[in-house]
């Protein structure tokens, strides 16, 4: 499978710096020109698919609709992080949170946010189905998160770990689309 991994612009919560945690956000018109923006170059990739969380349906819709994709793909499966009761919170205070707790999940990955996921329900979840996703043949899109985005990219390097949910000062472009494709195993 060729994935072309499209950022999700910022909704009404991220244009406030505060983090969305399970919960549908609304988008305004200018996230709705951004993602039309940033995706214009994949009109003639022969993607065949977008996948997206089912939190996300609208983006990928606008996607598929733009470039004339014949498949929308929301899957459970693919939600962000759940950071539980910090949804709405500023993101510096999810980012300490999830610092302090990247610390404690080095021993015990089953620890949940308070309300929210822990390292292996997400682990389970996301990750599981986005290497299935990549095992598949052909070529598709997949709207991402930051901090999922993030997860991709120490994927990809073979450096994921517990600390990949909390993008750094060097984190991945988010006004970019990235290409990723499996390994060739040998």
């Amino acid at each position: 499978m060729t994935l072309y991994l499209i950022p999700k612009p910022p909704d009404k919560l991220g244009r406030k710096n505060r983090e969305s945690g399970w919960r549908h956000v609304p988008f305004d018109r200018q996230a709705r020109k951004e993602i039309e923006d940033r995706v214009e170059p994949l009109r003639d990739k022969g993607i065949t698919a977008v996948y997206s969380s089912d939190l996300d349906t609208k983006y990928a819709e606008i996607i598929r609709d733009h470039i004339d994709i014949p498949t929308v793909r929301p899957e459970f499966h693919l939600r962000r992080f759940n950071v539980g009761k910090l949804h709405t919170a500023d993101r510096s205070i999810v980012d300490e949170q999830l610092r302090n707790l990247s610390q404690k999940w080095a021993k015990n990955k089953d620890i949940p946010v308070r309300g929210g996921d822990s390292l292996t329900s997400f682990e389970k979840r996301f990750i599981k189905r986005y290497k299935q996703i990549l095992a598949e043949q052909g070529t598709a899109a997949m709207i991402v998160d930051e901090r999922t985005l993030s997860v991709i990219r120490d994927l990809s390097t073979n450096k994921y770990g517990p600390t990949s949910l909390v993008p750094n000062g060097s984190g991945p472009a988010m006004d970019r689309i990235y290409k990723v494709e499996p390994i060739a195993r040998a």
